[in-house]
C-alpha cells in the first residue's frame, strides 16, 4: 500500500514502483492506496486520488472534514486488505499520523504486523526536530533524499533505520 498526496509524491511513487518491479523480476506484487495518474500508470491500483485537490493553507482548513473522511476510508482499506507493506510517499503530515494509526490498528489484530515505511523525510530537521522521535516510533524504514539527513537522524533517533 502506498500514500501520495501530491503531485511531486505522485512521480516518486511512481518511481518506487517501477524501482520494485523491476527489483522483484518477475515475482508478483501488488499496489494499491492513494495516488495520481503516474502511480496508476506504473500498475498502482489507484483507490483514491490526493494529488487532483491538493490544498495548501487556509484552504485545507475548509476542508478538513473531507481529508478526515478520507483518512479513515484509507485505515478502512489498509485494515481490509492488510497489506505487508504500507509507504507513505512524501505528503508528510498526513502519512505521519497515518503510520500511527496503522501500527495502532496492526497491534489490535491478529497477527497483522505491516513493515511501515516513509519515502521522503518530513523536514523535521528545518523547523520541528522534536517529530523525529515521534517517526521512530511509527516507523520501520525511513527512505531519505537529502545525504545529510541520515546523519542528522543518527544522531537524533539511533534505533531508526534510515537509508
Amino acid at each position: 500500500m502506498l500514500i501520495a498526496g501530491e503531485a511531486s509524491g505522485d512521480t516518486l511513487g511512481a518511481e518506487l514502483i517501477s524501482a520494485l518491479r523491476e527489483r522483484l523480476g518477475g515475482r508478483e506484487a501488488r499496489f494499491f492506496g492513494a495516488g495520481g495518474p503516474r502511480m496508476q500508470a506504473a500498475g498502482m491500483e489507484v483507490v483514491l486520488d490526493f494529488t487532483r485537490n491538493a490544498v495548501f493553507g487556509l484552504e485545507l482548513f475548509k476542508r478538513i472534514l473531507e481529508y478526515r473522511r478520507q483518512f479513515e476510508a484509507m485505515v478502512r482499506l489498509a485494515v481490509e486488505r492488510k497489506p505487508d507493506v504500507v509507504v507513505g510517499v512524501d505528503f508528510g503530515m498526513f502519512n505521519s499520523r497515518f503510520a500511527q494509526e496503522i501500527k495502532k490498528r496492526a497491534r489490535q489484530s491478529d497477527g497483522w504486523r505491516p513493515k511501515l515505511v516513509q519515502f521522503v523525510s518530513p523536514q523535521v530537521w528545518a523547523s520541528r526536530p522534536w517529530r523525529a522521535k515521534k517517526l521512530a516510533r511509527n516507523l520501520d524504514l525511513l527512505l531519505t533524499i537529502f545525504p545529510f539527513e541520515q546523519s542528522w537522524y543518527a544522531r537524533r533517533t539511533p534505533n531508526l533505520r534510515v537509508e
